[in-house]
């Protein structure tokens, strides 16, 4: 994780090492606003600059899950989370990032999964398929079984495995 904070009286934007590489911009480099939206992916800006403008216009905690663009053309999946805070008389926004790509390609090898799951599930209009779950309670009804029990799939799910040898 790293951290990144700025005061939007006088624009002065802080930012640890690790933010910085999170960003894709290189340590060393100066940081300011601009620098950081800019390597925001160009899809997910107008939402980040929303939420930014609400904190600091209404004092909404900004939480943000979006891309950034790395010069490389690598883009990954960050967490932020910013509010204000007051240190000295000076109110300024701190922040911290994190990087959350690992967790967003999971999420979507499980959405691939799934979708593949339902095309066969769709698919199989013959013969059921079922699955359930270790308590044998069942979490998948396919056409197939819509068809060979007459029972819905909103009939089926969510009931015993054993409904079916009644």
């Amino acid at each position: 994780a790293g951290w990144w904070g700025f005061d939007p009286a006088t624009g002065v934007f802080e930012a640890s090492e690790r933010a910085m590489i999170l960003h894709g911009i290189a340590p060393g480099t100066t940081m300011d606003v601009e620098s950081a939206r800019r390597a925001v992916h160009p899809d997910d800006l107008d939402l980040v600059d929303e939420r930014l403008g609400k904190l600091l216009r209404a004092g909404v905690p900004f939480r943000s899950e979006h891309r950034v663009l790395w010069p490389s053309g690598e883009v990954r999946w960050l967490l932020s989370h910013a509010d204000w805070r007051e240190e000295g008389g000076t109110k300024r926004v701190i922040g911290f990032c994190v990087d959350v790509t690992d967790r967003y390609a999971a999420r979507l090898e499980v959405w691939e999964n799934r979708s593949r799951l339902r095309a066969i599930l769709d698919g199989a209009t013959e013969f059921a398929i079922l699955a359930t779950d270790r308590a044998g309670i069942i979490t998948e009804w396919s056409r197939g079984a819509e068809n060979l029990t007459g029972w819905t799939a909103g009939e089926g799910v969510g009931r015993s495995f054993d409904l079916l040898f009644e």
